[in-house]
């Protein structure tokens, strides 16, 4: 099986705040110092970091619920010759990620 993956795409459906009920508000330190430690490299101007939430008890748009629609993430693995050898040799989970990242 390994000989034939080119690709390994993992999806996952998470809810959207309601556009209109969702508030900003400012995380702690905590909670801050560990999203830019996940994503930090990512984000281009940290200073300009938003976080937003739903409101207790959300809107007649969204019935009360505070989220409206789903979006899709998805996280894309391509099968290269490094991570095709560990696959034949059956390597632990631990190993795949460390090749894969």
């Amino acid at each position: 099986m390994a000989s034939s993956l080119r690709m390994i795409i993992s999806q996952r459906l998470v809810r959207k705040l309601c556009p209109h009920c969702k508030v900003a508000y400012s995380p702690d330190e905590r909670v801050t110092q560990t999203i830019l430690g996940k994503v930090g490299k990512y984000i281009k101007n940290k200073e300009s970091l938003r976080l937003y939430t739903h409101t207790e008890g959300g809107c007649d748009k969204c019935n009360q619920t505070g989220f409206k629609g789903r979006i899709g993430l998805y996280e894309v693995l391509e099968i290269t010759e490094k991570i095709e050898e560990l696959l034949i040799a059956k390597a632990s989970t631990i190993q795949l990620e460390v090749a894969a990242v």
